[in-house]
């Protein structure tokens, strides 16, 4: 199905201001062609000796798959007055190997030689964790003939800041989370500005320093650790992890007293990614459709570029930079936040955010010819998709035990027939049909399952350390999470305790879905599962559902790959980030549910969900 030229966010209304009307860039003499030649000789002629070898290993075939590091060089100039500087801190030989063999395959097709793994700052093969990957587009015609995130308020897509190139892949997750929180809620909310100074403390054993970085293996860290916002840990242009030791992702957030006295703050506010990748292709065409998905479905993207040239560096803004130089690699990270194509000349063009501040360009982007790989800016992409954890988390959920006193009965029947009179379980539901066919005596301990206490409104002890909840509870927790529990989705039960939840889930998801249950005692693992095969039957039990044994919250034991359309968690937690953290493993869409409070303190059940 064709994508139609609007967005999927209907309610953002274009700005008002008049963008950049894009032209061609301003003619230039034979002679000024020649002066900035042979200045761009002169600048670069030990840059050229260090990368002799490296050119060597390119006529040979660009065959050795390890980096050669070139001495890093500093190219100092003056834009508006104001000091600007690029660095060169490597040269990836994969990189210098792709800018060298970009060619013209059949038709006239541009071929990109480089992909996976090529051309970034740390090379090696690129760290990915995909979960959805977007449906392929194949044909200009599907998407926008021009798309620009500039052109639509609410997602701070403006924000660039002097010298931090840090910033560049939490710019473009910044306004992913912005984006997705518009899609979920449908109203725009506070813009989140992610610290890049975090990626200095904690990245120069992973993914780099002030003198370089890899947006990959920024992606995977904020994968495995969150990562807080500027309020939290503000920018200061230094990587003291290079002096530092102990664990950095734990020591995020800093807050600092009257007397100047600063101190770790404990459980901050985190913002996660559940999943990253890159973009894989092997012609320009395909670069540019798979960027332009990414774009315009979920946000910019970020990659790599050659900074060195003349052109860039004196770059003042009101036309589209068009270079057909070949450069070699890249040495600066920006991220393209859309694109278009001049309505004059016909000239397609990236819109590009670079990191140099506002007085830089067109206050802070410049659009660079697109299809032609300028500057190598086409040699690969990364991109993450933000986990939107929405504010003002819910009160407690479970309905006033007043009513407590009415449910119960002495057989099965009359206990969901008391749950359905006292409206906590609707009439001729899924939900009563569920119920009706998970009798709890199947899941009492031994000593209770001839005792008619079995059917009481009240919990049950199965085990020394563990009770089987109130039939009420039961009822309610799986209303709550119902609509996440249809036919063949799938769903986990943290704590599974007797198993009597797995039980019901297993019925509302039907055959066609599953139901995985997680608990940290051995005896309660193998109760579990001895309950659902004489409740569901021995084969269906197998085929249905699944009971793992797990070491701790950490360590749920689940495939580091499985996301759920739903996640129970009977275990409370005592924070909301600790809370938060069992949302990587939901769906689009998917429901958490969970009790927050401490050991001894009122406990809330509250309900979440996850968007991508």
């Amino acid at each position: 199905m064709a994508i139609t030229d609007k967005s999927d966010l209907p309610l953002l209304q274009p700005r008002t201001s008049t963008l950049l009307s894009p032209s061609n860039g301003p003619e230039t003499s034979t002679s000024s062609l020649l002066q900035s030649s042979w200045e761009n000789f002169r600048a670069d002629r030990f840059r050229l000796r260090s990368i002799g070898s490296v050119l060597g290993w390119i006529v040979l075939g660009c065959f050795v798959n390890s980096a050669v590091l070139a001495p890093k060089q500093l190219a100092d100039y003056t834009h508006d007055g104001v000091a600007m500087h690029a660095v060169q801190d490597q040269l990836d030989l994969m990189a210098a190997c792709a800018a060298a063999g970009t060619e013209t395959g059949e038709g006239g097709v541009a071929t990109v030689q480089t992909n996976k793994g090529a051309g970034w700052f740390l090379g090696g093969n690129d760290p990915e964790h995909v979960l959805t990957p977007l449906q392929e587009v194949r044909s200009f015609d599907d998407l926008p003939e021009n798309w620009d995130w500039r052109d639509y308020n609410g997602t701070g897509i403006s924000l660039t800041t002097s010298i931090m190139n840090q910033m560049v892949p939490l710019s473009a997750l910044s306004d992913r989370i912005r984006i997705a929180r518009f899609k979920k809620t449908g109203r725009l909310d506070t813009e989140v500005l992610l610290s890049p100074q975090v990626l200095l403390d904690c990245g120069m054993r992973s993914f780099g320093s002030c003198h370089g970085g890899d947006p990959r293996h920024a992606h995977k860290w904020i994968h495995e650790n969150g990562i807080v916002d500027l309020t939290c840990n503000p920018y200061i242009a230094s990587h003291p992890s290079w002096m530092g030791g102990g664990d950095c992702a734990a020591t995020q957030c800093h807050t600092c007293n009257l007397k100047g006295e600063c101190f770790v703050l404990e459980d901050p506010v985190k913002y996660r990614i559940s999943e990253y990748g890159t973009l894989n292709f092997t012609t320009s065409e395909e670069f540019q459709l798979q960027a332009m998905n990414e774009i315009y479905h979920r946000g910019p993207i970020v990659v790599s570029m050659y900074s060195l040239s003349p052109e860039y560096r004196q770059f003042k803004g009101g036309y589209i930079l068009r270079d057909s130089t070949k450069y070699p690699g890249t040495t600066h990270v920006v991220s393209l936040v859309g694109w278009g194509t001049d309505a004059k000349t016909g000239v397609k063009y990236w819109v590009v955010r670079n990191s140099d501040g506002t007085n830089w360009g067109d206050r802070g982007f410049f659009l660079a010819e697109r299809g032609v790989n300028i500057y190598n800016i086409e040699s690969h992409g990364a991109w993450a998709v933000p986990i939107v954890v929405l504010s003002g988390i819910s009160e407690d959920l479970l309905v006033s035990t007043s009513i407590g006193h009415q449910i119960g009965g002495d057989s099965h029947a009359a206990l969901v027939d008391s749950l359905v009179r006292t409206n906590v379980v609707a009439s001729g539901s899924r939900l009563e049909a569920a119920l009706r066919r998970v009798d709890r005596g199947d899941f009492v301990a031994p000593a209770f399952r001839a005792s008619s206490d079995r059917y009481a409104n009240r919990p049950l002890k199965i085990g020394s350390v563990a009770t089987i909840s109130t039939p009420q509870q039961h009822a309610q927790v799986l209303g709550l999470l119902e609509k996440h529990l249809r036919s063949g989705m799938t769903a986990v039960d943290v704590g599974c305790g007797s198993g009597i939840l797995v039980a019901a889930m297993a019925h509302l998801v039907g055959p066609m879905g599953f139901v995985t249950g997680v608990d940290i005692v051995p005896e309660l693992v193998e109760f579990s599962k001895q309950n659902l095969q004489r409740s569901l039957g021995k084969e269906d039990a197998e085929k249905q559902t699944e009971i793992l044994l797990s070491t701790g919250k950490r360590d749920l034991g689940l495939p580091s790959h499985g996301r759920y359309d739903c996640i129970h968690v009977g275990v409370a937690v005592e924070t909301k980030a600790e809370a938060e953290s069992f949302l990587e493993y939901l769906k689009p869409g998917g429901g958490l549910l969970i009790p927050l409070g401490g050991a001894g303190a009122e406990q809330k059940l509250v309900k979440t969900s996850a968007i991508s």
